[in-house]
């Protein structure tokens, strides 16, 4: 009571404000235009999205569309010009040249291609922006004439990201941008008219973000392209990197810059991470580290670069992404240049596409100007780059010069007078070496005189020498390794070995550090500066070897571009690096011999470990498969690093011995025994060579890793680094004895790896579906790329021949499928850290949630386990089943399953039981699944009804599985020798034939699938489909309850229905897929009809009428002309659809009535049914020849084209371009550009053309024949018919 009296609890007073604030909103006029402008934005932005996501959406995105959302951009933008509405509301004004620079952004991601026509509007925009820069635009003050100029530059930004093609291509298109962009650059100097920062944080974020958007489109351009602006680019670059740092910006910009091999390095124990990767993406711990080390952005600046990022991430095939041999290290550690130059202008100089930007507007600003630093710091003269070190140089903390200077490191530098204020040195020592990395990556391979020795080398390598050797000691690992890979660059530069060049001063000063000397007699300092310094040290002496190596690669590309033959690559070769001598240096710090309190601190050690795998890889000791005697003790002396290590590795930690460094081992465990793994894993390609030597070694190793897995295996890293050793040592079973038959499987050394994959496969269960108490998962359990990591260990070990059936214990199939479905339910959009206030890294909100690239990694593996075990044939009849129980959603509990009598009823229900134990184990998470799992069940049991019939077939005989004779006399050996022995009934194996009508059941379900009345194309799809499959199968099966009768014949009232149901859905529904389903139904119709499964005319008219041709849909058209395209939109037509899909209807309309006539000319219809048939297909026969014709020729021309014979082999004689160029079709009777039709038309055409090409040949010579035929059109058929002749 006293409180509310007297205010003393503060309630009332912020109660009574709150009340006072909201009668002083309600007495302020609200603008009228106010929510036009709310629209105006809201509208364009959605607009900018859909530009950005319908060109990857089947449909596509219409040319129309694009054309009238360009149109309503330009008048958005032209506002601004507008005197009446800039007088009255230049609030309004700006909202609407927001908007258009919004949807310009949007239209220019579409790509190259379809922004061509358009670029001349583009320019247009961009030419009167650069006119009007002297003075604001009439009636707007700065900060309105600000957010113009912000939206503008932000559309070039986004020209320079997704289309910079054109920037050779297009007309004008690099001076319109570099004119632009050297008329704005003066307004945002000291001196220029916008160089005052805005005291309202709002506008100050965009001044920051146009500051940032004009520094990035100059690292955008071709290196050179603006040579008049370049020293001024430079040096307002350099001041936003002092101001930077002197405010403590920390920018995003360098995990980009290192290399991701050396990541395993920063790995670090699950409880003691500190940062966002350093625990392999456990989504509990990198969760709560993004946040808490994340900045924040509001709304204006998130739509600043909404449109800026790249447009996907660049994602190749893992077989294109190895690391050593293998594929899982390729998935996190592989560090090859995808990206190509996107114009041959770029490609001069070592041009690196810039990243894509921060929504944090200061974070952005920062990143930009290093990125425009070093783009131009090697167009600079070696003073203007001396005088930029030595601006780095005095930003450097003093504490960590005296660290340097502490722990041995002579780097001249002198102390600067600082502020007394202590700060956050990681900022600025972040962004010293991503400024020093990132110039130094600029630079040219024959910078510094190549191949000529230069004595101590520039003064400003020198001095970037120091610079670097003073970060070297930092206690950030990625801050270590980017200084060491700075200093590997210097070293390798275009520079010999000499005693007095660069290289060698880098050596002699690495040495300095190891050696850990006490300088002029001062007090030691903590021993964690010294490790650090020691541990960057080893680092740097591996990073020469493989920058060596990788210049050594690049020139050897540029000779094979160039078609260099026979000529000598000036390179800098790898025998002129000491790399003994590098080596004898990293030896003693990886032994574990000698007394303990003499040994390496535990980070020095993993450090030397990672180092000496990487100069033994990048030196090719080990590639010959005959290594001469120094490669062959290096092998040796690798084997024992590893085992000694391992040994050691399991010392408990001791204050007595550790002496302060207990934290350090216990957080370096991770990172250790991963380094460990790697070595491992690169050595047992060449333990072969050791079989003499040490014929026990593979064992020894395959312990080895088995433990480690088992101790720690829970942390991602670790695990990655353990599946990687045991996918290596799948495919070197040889170094393996032979598996014992009496082995469990963890008693196997290859198997022995299977439970930990299994349990990261597993998923974890949703926390309102667990019907159990939930615990959180952590480490591996919960992270994305553990579970990445074992989708793809199962797909490798399955196929290399580990996962065989009976050779582990788990269901792997419904795993995989429990995977799928989890991973489908955890799908987040593309852009969704672009929609809050978190500005975290895209990079690791990928790392942590994305879970959309699992789905299609766990299909793979699907597919490859399913090919794996199709080689035994024995459990292809569960997989149909498993799949048929998912397709359905229930378990039905079969009856007879506790009778021990031999029958077949026992063996169906024991094989549906199996069936239903797996499906189980994926309704603990959803029951009924979801469509993407139904449609990769029905995909499966296709594919394994695919691969049994294959491996059935015996010359014209079907297998026991489709034969049900042949499965009866098979079952009924089966009972005799089971009775025989006394074995047990649930040995008894079923057959497909058995199960017939339940899969077909299910089949059907799929085919009419709905949810909500709503149609799952997708299920329907694959429910077509593998009624299809299974018709082809089974349909001439006869019942064995009922002789004389054929087993689907009780079904056909269903097939019917479905077949029915594809035919018609693309009249019914405008969809795209319903034009899909309708290219399904008719080869389900083809299937029904060939397999003589309707034997009522009546039905079968009935069911052949959606693919009649009428005379609204052909008309007769010759050789020379083209046809009427009535399936292609007309001029009043507004509906925006896939028409590239528009064609197949027509195709599967021909299609199946060329089929249908061949089934009617070979004699394999009753003659009855045949008649009534024939009469259907037989109306319109002039014009059905003409299109059968079209297509006949364009299809065989797609295949033709396509290096491919008539029967869809290789070509043999494709080796002639200029021959293969005059074959390709770019144009065709049904069709302009063959670019605008869809791969699911062009695999139409190609399956179509030989059905059609008979039909037309019949009906030719039919009306040639009739002498009552008209003699124009007796012409026209004639050179037809000499034109589909072969």
């Amino acid at each position: 009571r006293g409180s509310t009296r007297g205010g003393g609890g503060g309630s009332p007073g912020r109660i009574s404000s709150m009340r006072r604030g909201k009668r002083r909103q309600e007495t302020e006029p609200v603008h009228p235009s106010l929510s036009h402008q709310f629209a105006i934005h809201g509208h364009s932005l959605m607009l900018s999205i859909l530009l950005r996501e319908l060109p990857h959406l089947p449909g596509g995105l219409p040319g129309t569309l694009l054309g009238s959302s360009l149109s309503v951009s330009e008048i958005l933008i032209n506002c601004q010009y507008t005197e009446v509405l800039t007088r009255t509301n230049p609030g309004a004004a700006c909202t609407c040249v927001r908007a258009g620079y919004s949807i310009v952004c949007g239209a220019l991601t579409v790509g190259p291609i379809a922004i061509t026509p358009y670029t001349s509007l583009i320019f247009g925009l961009w030419r009167k922006v650069g006119e009007r820069s002297g003075a604001a635009v009439k009636n707007f003050n700065d900060d309105q004439d600000l957010i113009c100029l912000d939206s503008s530059l932000a559309s070039v930004v986004a020209f320079l990201t997704h289309c910079s093609e054109l920037l050779l291509l297009a007309p004008d298109a690099l001076s319109s941008s570099t004119i632009m962009l050297e008329t704005l650059l003066p307004l945002f100097l000291p001196n220029g008219r916008l160089a005052a920062i805005p005291l309202n944080h709002v506008a100050a974020s965009r001044h920051e973000s146009a500051k940032a958007s004009l520094m990035e489109a100059f690292a955008w351009l071709p290196p050179g392209s603006f040579p008049m602006i370049a020293d001024k680019v430079f040096a307002f670059a350099a001041g936003h990197i002092r101001t930077g740092i002197e405010i403590e910006v920390t920018g995003s910009l360098l995990p980009s810059l290192v290399n991701n091999e050396d990541k395993v390095l920063d790995a670090k124990s699950l409880p003691r991470a500190e940062r966002c990767g350093q625990v392999g993406g456990a989504r509990d711990i990198e969760g709560n580290l993004m946040t808490l080390w994340s900045d924040v952005a509001h709304h204006g600046e998130r739509e600043s670069v909404l449109q800026l990022q790249h447009s996907k991430m660049k994602r190749s095939n893992n077989a294109d992404r190895e690391l050593r041999g293998s594929q899982i290290l390729g998935l996190f550690a592989y560090d090859g240049d995808e990206s190509p130059v996107p114009t041959p202008l770029h490609s001069v100089g070592t041009w690196h596409e810039p990243v894509s930007p921060s929504s944090c507007s200061r974070v952005r600003l920062m990143d930009a100007a290093i990125q425009s630093f070093s783009a131009t710091f090697g167009l600079k003269d070696g003073k203007e780059q001396h005088n930029a070190m030595l601006m780095l140089e005095s930003l450097v903390p003093p504490l960590l010069v005296q660290l340097a200077r502490a722990t041995g490191v002579d780097t001249a530098l002198t102390e600067p007078d600082r502020r007394n204020k202590t700060k956050d040195d990681h900022a600025a020592i972040a962004n010293i070496v991503s400024v020093l990395l990132a110039c130094l990556q600029a630079l040219p391979l024959h910078e510094a005189t190549h191949d000529i020795p230069i004595g101590l080398g520039p003064p400003w390598m020198n001095k970037a020498k120091d610079l670097l050797l003073t970060l070297l000691p930092s206690t950030s690992g990625v801050v270590r390794r980017a200084a060491a890979e700075g200093l590997a660059l210097l070293a390798t530069l275009g520079v010999t070995e000499d005693a007095h060049t660069l290289q060698s001063t880098v050596l002699h000063s690495l040495d300095e550090v190891m050696q850990g000397n006490q300088p002029d007699g001062k007090v030691r300092i903590p021993v964690a500066p010294v490790s650090a310094a020691r541990a960057g040290s080893l680092l740097t002496l591996a990073c020469i070897q493989r920058t060596t190596h990788s210049i050594t690669e690049k020139h050897r590309a540029l000779a094979r571009k160039r078609s260099v033959k026979n000529a000598t690559v000036t390179e800098v070769q790898s025998d002129s690096l000491p790399t003994i001598q590098m080596m004898t240096r990293i030896i003693p710090s990886v032994a574990c011999y000698g007394v303990l309190q003499d040994r390496e601190a535990f980070v020095v050690r993993t450090y030397a470990l990672h180092s000496f795998g990487l100069i033994i890889a990048y030196s090719s000791q080990l590639d010959e498969d005959n290594l001469d005697v120094e490669s062959l003790h290096l092998l040796k002396k690798a084997l024992e690093v590893v085992e000694e290590n391992f040994l050691a590795g399991w010392t408990s930690v001791s204050s007595l011995y550790d002496g302060g460094q207990e934290a350090d081992k216990l957080a370096a465990e991770a990172s250790f025994l991963a380094v460990l793994l790697r070595l491992m894993s690169f050595m047992v390609p060449s333990l072969h060579l050791l079989a003499s030597y040490e014929p026990e070694a593979g064992e020894r190793l395959s312990a080895m890793g088995q433990m480690m897995l088992e101790a720690f295996g829970d942390h991602p890293v670790v695990f990655t680094e353990a599946m990687a050793f045991f996918e290596q040592l799948s495919l070197h079973t040889s170094l393996l004895p032979p598996r014992a038959a009496f082995l469990r499987p963890s008693e196997d050394h290859l198997t022995s790896c299977l439970p930990y994959l299994f349990q990261a496969l597993t998923p974890d269960h949703p926390v309102l579906l667990a019907d159990r108490n939930w615990l959180s998962r952590t480490g591996i359990l919960s992270s994305i790329r553990g579970a990445r990591v074992a989708v793809l260990s199962a797909k490798l070990l399955a196929v290399n021949g580990v996962l065989v059936p009976g050779r582990y214990v788990g269901d792997l199939p419904a795993t995989l499928f429990s995977q799928l479905e989890v991973s489908c339910g955890r799908r987040i959009f593309v852009g969704e850290n672009l929609y809050r206030a978190v500005a975290s890294s895209r990079r690791a909100d990928i790392s942590v949630y994305d879970h959309r690239v699992i789905e299609a990694e766990v299909t793979e593996a699907i597919d490859a386990v399913l090919l794996t075990e199709a080689k035994s044939g024995t459990t292809m009849l569960h997989w149909i089943l498993f799949t048929r129980c998912l397709l359905t959603g229930s378990v039905e509990k079969s009856d007879g399953i506790d009778s021990d009598e031999f029958t077949r009823a026992r063996a169906k229900a024991v094989a549906k039981a199996r069936a239903s134990e797996s499906a189980l184990l994926v309704f603990e998470f959803a029951v009924p699944v979801r469509w993407q799992t139904r449609c990769q069940a029905a995909r499966s049991a296709t594919l394994a009804l695919k691969l049994l019939s294959n491996k059935s077939d015996v010359g014209l005989k079907r297998g026991p599985h489709f034969d049900s004779l042949i499965a009866n006399d098979v079952f009924a050996e089966q009972l005799k020798e089971l009775r025989a022995s006394q074995s047990q009934t649930s040995k008894l194996q079923s057959f497909v034939v058995f199960h017939a009508g339940e899969i077909v059941s299910a089949a059907c379900s799929s085919a009419m699938a709905t949810l909500d009345q709503s149609e799952l194309w997708h299920v329907q799809e694959g429910g077509i489909r593998l009624l299809t499959e299974i018709i082809s199968c089974i349909g001439n099966a006869e019942d064995l309850d009922d002789p004389g009768h054929i087993l689907l014949e009780e079904y056909m009232s269903q097939v019917i229905s479905c077949v029915k149901h594809g035919l018609v859905a693309f009249l019914e529904d405008d969809e795209d897929d319903a034009e899909k389903l309708f290219m399904l139904g008719c080869e389900a119709l083809q299937s029904v009809v060939q397999n003589k499964l309707i034997s009522d005319a009546v039905v079968l008219k009935r069911l052949v009428k959606p693919v009649l041709l009428s005379q609204s849909d052909v008309t007769f058209f010759g050789y020379e002309n083209t046809p009427d395209r009535n399936w292609l939109p007309s001029e009043e037509d507004t509906s925006y659809k896939n028409f590239r899909l528009s064609l197949l209807p027509i195709l599967g309309k021909l299609w199946s009535l060329g089929q249908l006539r061949g089934f009617v000319e070979d004699n394999l219809l009753p003659e009855s049914v045949a008649e009534e048939l024939l009469k259907e297909i037989s109306s319109s026969t002039v014009e059905l020849a003409a299109y059968s014709a079209a297509v006949a020729i364009d299809g065989s021309r797609l295949l033709r084209g396509s290096e491919l014979t008539l029967a869809g082999m290789p070509r043999r004689d494709s080796k002639d371009q200029s021959a293969r160029d005059n074959i390709a079709l770019h144009s065709g009777f049904l069709f302009d550009d063959v670019h605008d039709l869809d791969e699911l038309v062009k695999i139409a055409l190609i399956k179509a053309w030989p059905a059609c090409v008979a039909n037309c040949m019949y009906t030719l010579v039919d009306v040639l024949q009739d002498e009552d035929t008209d003699e124009v059109i007796r012409a026209a058929c004639s050179i037809w018919l000499e034109n589909v002749t072969p």
